[in-house]
C-alpha cells in the first residue's frame, strides 16, 4: 500500500502502521477516503480543494513546499517562473469567485506571509 502525496510517496509497513513522521499526509489521504466512502453511503457529493499555496504556521517539522518557496525568496533567491507553468488550468479568478460565492473568507497575502515568517522563524528554519 503507498499513500501518494506532494513530496513523494509514504509506503506501509506489512502490519499496515505508517512511519511516525508521515502521519499528516496519511491522515489526509484516510480522511478523503472516510468522506468518500461517508457521501457513497449517503448520496452526498464530496469537493475537495487543493490550494496552490498553503502559508501560515507549520503543522509539521519539516518545510512544505509553498513555505519553501517564500524561504527561498526571503534568503534572496531570483529563481523566476517564465510564461504558463500549468497549461489548461482554469484561471485563478473564475476559482476564487465560485469559492467566495459560498462564503469563503480569504486570508490577505501580507497576512499569510507575515504568519509564515514567524512561523519559520519559531521553527529556526529563517535566521533574522
Amino acid at each position: 500500500m503507498a499513500v501518494f502525496y506532494l513530496q513523494g510517496i509514504c509506503h506501509c509497513r506489512r502490519d499496515g502502521r505508517f512511519a511516525s513522521q508521515k502521519w499528516y499526509p496519511v491522515s489526509k489521504t484516510l480522511a478523503e477516503k472516510s468522506a468518500w466512502e461517508f457521501a457513497e453511503k449517503n448520496g452526498l457529493d464530496v469537493v475537495t480543494i487543493l490550494p496552490s499555496t498553503c502559508l501560515g504556521h507549520l503543522l509539521q517539522p519539516t518545510l512544505n513546499a509553498s513555505c519553501a518557496v517564500l524561504q527561498q525568496l526571503l534568503q534572496g533567491s531570483r529563481n523566476r517562473f517564465e510564461g504558463e507553468t500549468q497549461p489548461g488550468m482554469v484561471s485563478c479568478e473564475v476559482a476564487a469567485k465560485r469559492l467566495i460565492d459560498t462564503g469563503m473568507v480569504f486570508t490577505t497575502v501580507e497576512d499569510a506571509v507575515k504568519e509564515t515568517v514567524e512561523s519559520l522563524k519559531s521553527k529556526r528554519l529563517l535566521v533574522s
